[in-house]
């Protein structure tokens, strides 16, 4: 889906960024029902922000083996590192550490370890061992680090419950890396930030991301179906049936371009085509 809107947010992960290579860290929470576009407003930031002295890594959490998180996680942060450090890049676990083993041998000797050990099986211990391998890579690569965890509060379905208690000694204690959470379960991510991720100091600014308001849904509308005749009716009807979510305004309108496109005759959009 072609990103569109949004600049705000955009400008403000770039702020927050920028100032994290500065010294100052203040990490995000943005929180947001599902398929209003959390997802994809950070990856088309990801693909455009560039700082050498920053690594972003982004995170799906998902159901899973502690052991294969694990090994996404390291995989991730390496390939993040070695794409913003402009080396050849190939999505494999064993190339990955082989070819940071020459820029960060510590930080790679580290992950092998976390890889290979039985506790692998524990969430919370690989959890809080792959924290740990954030600092190491802080410090023997001298970047700073956005760790993105896209719907972090499955963290919290994983066993054992408390996954939270070291990360909140790690997220106040390493500034050299600045957390975005993202989460759809509104409720669930406020209560786990006001409750289990409650802090002193790396305390989340919190955004709740909202659906397009009618100028910009009616603008996304125009400028996506810019080739076809449709009428402001048409246009304040796919406004209100999508409820301004992006991910229902796309899917309509790549529907009428469809449609557009496999009739032979040439489309003049009327009220009449959505009875």
């Amino acid at each position: 889906m072609e990103f569109y809107g949004r600049q705000d947010l955009l400008e403000l992960l770039n702020k927050r960024s920028d100032a994290l290579s500065k010294g100052y860290r203040q990490n995000m929470a943005i929180i947001g029902a599902e398929l209003i576009g959390k997802t994809s407003l950070l990856k088309h930031w990801l693909s455009k922000y560039c700082d050498t002295r920053v690594v972003t890594v982004y995170i799906e959490i998902r159901h899973e083996e502690a052991n294969s998180f694990g090994e996404r996680f390291v995989g991730n942060l390496f390939f993040s590192f070695l794409k913003n450090s402009h080396n050849g890049l190939k999505d494999d676990i064993v190339f990955l550490l082989e070819r940071c083993a020459k820029y960060i041998p510590k930080t790679t000797a580290f992950a092998r370890k976390i890889l290979s050990e039985r506790y692998a099986r524990r969430t919370d211990v690989v959890f809080a061992k792959l924290l740990e391998l954030v600092e190491q890579f802080n410090v023997e690569s001298g970047k700073f680090c956005v760790l993105i965890l896209d719907e972090f509060h499955l963290l919290a379905q994983m066993p054992p419950k408390d996954i939270y208690a070291s990360w909140r000694k790690h997220i106040m204690l390493n500034k050299n890396t600045m957390y975005i959470l993202l989460s759809s379960k509104k409720e669930l991510a406020r209560k786990i930030l006001a409750e289990d991720l409650a802090l002193l100091f790396g305390n989340f600014e919190k955004i709740d991301l909202q659906p397009f308001d009618n100028k910009t849904s009616s603008a996304f509308i125009r400028d996506k179906l810019k080739s076809l005749s449709v009428s402001e009716q048409i246009i304040a009807f796919i406004v209100n049936f999508s409820s301004g979510k992006p991910f229902y305004l796309n899917a309509i309108c790549d529907a009428l371009m469809n449609y557009h496109l496999k009739s032979a005759r040439e489309a003049n959009l009327t009220f009449d085509f959505f009875v």
